[in-house]
């Protein structure tokens, strides 16, 4: 059976992400350069991240997942605001272009409550 994004991504339960995001009180409106770790599809960094953060910042979704990163790049390749990189954040060897690049750092996914 072949893998398919668009299944998978109407299959997601989103509760966790609605639950956990009303656990901010106040917009963030953060400045500056973020990056979000472990992005999977980009729904957080496009509709949870994105809207907290200042009309002038920019955000980069990353994930281990080429195959991930791949669709988010396809669905959201409209928006100017954030972009979308395979990174695996286990790595010893940091790419350059991420060291001291970000204002502010998210990784969301990896917050687990019950």
């Amino acid at each position: 059976m072949e893998f398919n994004p668009e299944e998978t991504v109407k299959e997601i339960n989103v509760s966790w992400y609605t639950h956990g995001w009303n656990l901010v009180d106040e917009k963030l409106m953060l400045p500056g350069k973020c990056m979000e770790i472990n992005c999977a599809f980009g729904n957080t960094t496009r509709y949870h991240l994105l809207p907290e953060l200042n009309k002038k910042s920019t955000i980069i979704g990353t994930d281990s997942s080429e195959m991930m990163i791949e669709y988010a790049k396809r669905k959201y390749k409209n928006d100017e605001r954030f972009d979308f990189d395979i990174l695996d954040i286990q790595t010893k060897n940091l790419p350059e272009k991420y060291i001291a690049e970000f204002d502010h750092i998210f990784s969301y996914p990896t917050v687990q409550y019950r």
